[in-house]
């Protein structure tokens, strides 16, 4: 658990190494740069929390090849849309934070179309025809 540290700096790519790793919680510091494609490997992960730091760049496809359970990078700098790879979450995604970036886009063919976050414990994001507004839980 590292999350409120005071670490700066891009997440290092390496991290991708870290194969057995199940909760990945980087809230809370100063993360500067892009979320390493590199946690597409990481097949065990199941918590990846990056919120409120200063990350800046897009989510990566990558990610969308793990069964995410919880997923938060609201309160960055996270621009772009969401990757139609993300879609495969709709099966185990619980917690969903993407509010305070500046994506773009529409989730809607991402999550509601088969089946979608109907089941999703909590999810924060954007306008969003079947996911509900901006901050709403579901």
């Amino acid at each position: 658990d590292l999350q409120d540290n005071s670490i700066s700096g891009p997440v290092p790519s390496e991290v991708g190494n870290c194969i057995e790793i199940a909760s990945m919680y980087l809230q809370q510091n100063s993360l500067t740069g892009s979320i390493p494609s590199s946690l597409g490997m990481l097949t065990q992960l199941e918590t990846l929390y990056l919120h409120e730091n200063r990350l800046n760049s897009t989510i990566p496809l990558e990610l969308g090849a793990l069964a995410l359970v919880r997923f938060s990078v609201r309160d960055n700098e996270i621009s772009g849309s969401v990757p139609v790879e993300l879609g495969g979450w709709s099966d185990s995604i619980e917690w969903l934070y993407l509010q305070g970036n500046r994506i773009v886009g529409d989730l809607d063919p991402i999550f509601c179309g088969g089946g979608g976050l109907d089941d999703a414990i909590d999810f924060e994001a954007f306008e969003s025809d079947c996911l509900g507004n901006a901050g709403s839980s579901g």
